[in-house]
């Protein structure tokens, strides 16, 4: 069985990874921290989603590089969204921006939304862009996928994490969406079907 460790502890991310993989077991940083017994620290400094990922699958391999298995791989992903109209408040900087936008207003992060939602101009345009990282074998490759659409007015739905419930697709966002309508859409899932035809080729 091949041992799948996320550099994550997001329930969403560990709950998507394991649907894709039914038959491996798949281990949080939560996870990997009581096994090595150290406290993983990842400083997330890339100016891009693509370097983001990488610094974190690498990261964590190079911690693991005497307890994995041939066949285990790390996967690592960097999200969020773009938006034109605001060019320099979110992407890569999402999560800084909404930690230093709570921490000074002691809001939470469906406060940071909503607050980005009633800033952006018209056209309200984003892009929800996904890059995933993959080490395995020595090897560390990246698979990117994006998807546009607009940011909704406020956040919206109950079933989804991180962007979901800001993502607006055709007056619905991805958290009003079933699991069958999102899957057929997001990036994530898109860029994880990638990643599982090549290391499972």
């Amino acid at each position: 069985m091949m041992n799948i460790y996320l550099a994550s502890n997001n329930k969403g991310k560990i709950k998507e990874i394991s649907h894709y993989f039914p038959n491996s077991k798949v281990l949080s940083e939560s996870d990997i921290e009581k096994i090595l017994n150290t406290k993983i620290d990842i400083i997330e400094d890339g100016k891009t989603f693509e370097e983001n990922a990488k610094i974190k699958v690498e990261y964590i391999a190079n911690l693991l590089k005497d307890t994995m298995e041939h066949d285990d791989i790390v996967v690592a992903d960097d999200s969020g969204i773009l938006i034109p109209s605001l060019p320099d408040l979110l992407g890569v900087y999402t999560k800084r921006q909404m930690k230093k936008w709570c921490d000074e207003n002691k809001k939470t992060e469906q406060d940071f939304y909503n607050y980005i939602s009633s800033i952006c101009p018209m056209p309200n345009t984003c892009i929800f862009k996904v890059v995933i990282a993959v080490f395995q074998n020595g090897i560390s490759k990246t698979y990117t996928d994006s998807l546009k659409g607009t940011l909704a007015k406020s956040c919206r739905g109950e079933n989804g994490f991180g962007f979901d419930p800001i993502f607006e697709i055709e007056n619905k966002t991805l958290a009003e969406m079933t699991n069958e309508e999102k899957a057929i859409i997001n990036p994530r899932i898109k860029a994880m079907d990638h990643m599982k035809n090549d290391i499972l080729k």
